[in-house]
């Protein structure tokens, strides 16, 4: 059996590979996608609570344990992510972007809770 994709005539075993790598590469661009909205919502999540903050100077919410553990684990992961991107070669960009941003934001939390507290 022939299967016609356009210009390229294929076996039906070569149709059939055709057919699932183009799925596999067409899912894997899906994924990645769905993994640079995620992550880009997970940056700018932040931004909200830091305007605020910004706007009224209020840091009573904003317990210390809270922002210390957030602050260094978003630090400590980023170490973690660039140090194995560093390592494979491959970087990760959106988780990269996500744990650069939110090290800006929560440190900008931590220097206002303790400039206004």
């Amino acid at each position: 059996m022939i299967i016609y994709t356009g210009k390229i005539r294929l076996t039906s075993f070569q149709g059939w590979f055709f057919l699932i790598f183009s799925y596999i590469y067409r899912m894997k661009k899906a994924i990645q996608s769905l993994g640079w909205f995620g992550n880009i919502l997970l940056s700018i999540g932040v931004f909200p609570q830091v305007i605020l903050t910004w706007q009224t100077h209020d840091v009573s919410s904003f317990s210390w344990s809270f922002l210390l553990m957030w602050s260094i684990g978003v630090f400590l992961t980023f170490i973690y992510i660039f140090y194995d991107n560093l390592q494979d070669g491959k970087y990760q960009y959106p988780l990269l972007l996500n744990y650069f941003v939110n090290i800006l934001g929560t440190s900008y939390l931590v220097f206002a809770k303790f400039i206004y507290s």
